[in-house]
């Protein structure tokens, strides 16, 4: 296992003990291995949004959209933020997507 999958690791463990706040200071050491893993960067969109930072949770989340575009749990994320920051035009918009790829429609 590399560096980057370590941290990445030890951060969802981090995340799984409630402690959101170390879990995004492990997955952001793993993005200084491979800043363009759309994975961590959800995985930082969900831990910011547990600590209701919301606008630090949105910017991961466009950044994991933007790294993992094939992937409809990033849009589904991104549906969710935008909820919880009253866009939701947007977030009929991200969940669409999500329903799309998830069907093979895109």
């Amino acid at each position: 296992m590399g560096a980057k999958e370590e941290l990445y690791s030890k951060g969802l463990d981090l995340f799984d003990e409630g402690k959101n706040e170390e879990a995004i200071e492990q997955y952001k050491k793993a993005l200084e291995e491979d800043s363009n893993d759309g994975e961590i960067y959800l995985a930082i969109s969900i831990a910011y949004q547990q600590l209701e930072d919301f606008d630090s949770a949105l910017e991961a989340a466009k950044k994991s959209v933007e790294f993992d575009p094939k992937e409809p749990l990033v849009y589904t994320n991104l549906s969710r933020v935008y909820v919880k920051q009253g866009m939701i035009p947007e977030a009929e918009e991200s969940m669409n997507a999500s329903r799309h790829l998830s069907m093979g429609n895109m």
